[in-house]
């Protein structure tokens, strides 16, 4: 577990030995915020590439049991259903026909598909997520309950709190100091290249 103030000590004992210059509570809260992003996007685009990346992933994985209402999971930002959703992973789909039970894994529609009238069937379930929401085939037979594997949005880095349990690993901390760096770096020079020019405007107007 981490607190905001622990990683933001971390990030400036890198930050230090690299740079000069300081940065307000406010500056930081958003630098780490995209950092976090870029982090948590590179870990999505890689996971189940490779055993390293799947154990960084773990911080955000959430496993889920819902019950879809008319095949169909809100994934939206107030969602009791799958909070703090961000992409799914994985999602098995239960189906009762005849007397039989089917429980088995969905895949996603492919492009091609969404315009085909035949959009899966009880053994082999198809989702497609739109907005904020995540529609599951067929829609001819009703889903009674899904268990799924999704990973969650970014988590609020508050850098002024002592108090903040996040649950961060070595690892991930250090993937998002590392990309905090980079951005710090980029809005330094950035910054820089402004003051220079506002400076010469000045000049240029006496």
């Amino acid at each position: 577990m981490y607190s905001g103030q622990e990683i933001k000590d971390r990030f400036f004992t890198f930050w230090d030995t690299l740079q000069s210059g300081t940065f307000s509570n406010t500056k930081l809260n958003y630098i780490f915020e995209k950092a976090q992003t870029q982090y948590l996007y590179n870990i999505m685009d890689g996971y189940g590439l490779n055993l390293a990346v799947e154990n960084e992933a773990t911080t955000y994985l959430i496993n889920f049991t819902a019950v879809p209402t008319n095949n169909a999971l809100d994934v939206s930002d107030t969602s009791i259903v799958m909070p703090n959703f961000e992409r799914l992973i994985a999602m098995a789909c239960k189906f009762i026909k005849g007397g039989v039970t089917y429980y088995e894994y969905s895949r996603e529609l492919k492009d091609e598909e969404k315009v085909s009238p035949l959009k899966g069937n009880i053994r082999y379930p198809k989702y497609d997520y739109t907005n904020t929401t995540i529609r599951i085939y067929p829609t001819t037979e009703t889903c009674l309950e899904t268990k799924g594997l999704y990973f969650r949005e970014v988590f609020t880095i508050d850098v002024a709190s002592t108090t903040q349990n996040l649950p961060f690993t070595d690892k991930n901390v250090q993937g998002i100091i590392n990309n905090a760096l980079n951005l710090a770096a980029q809005i330094t020079r950035e910054d820089g290249y402004y003051n220079m020019t506002e400076n010469e405007l000045r000049q240029n107007e006496v």
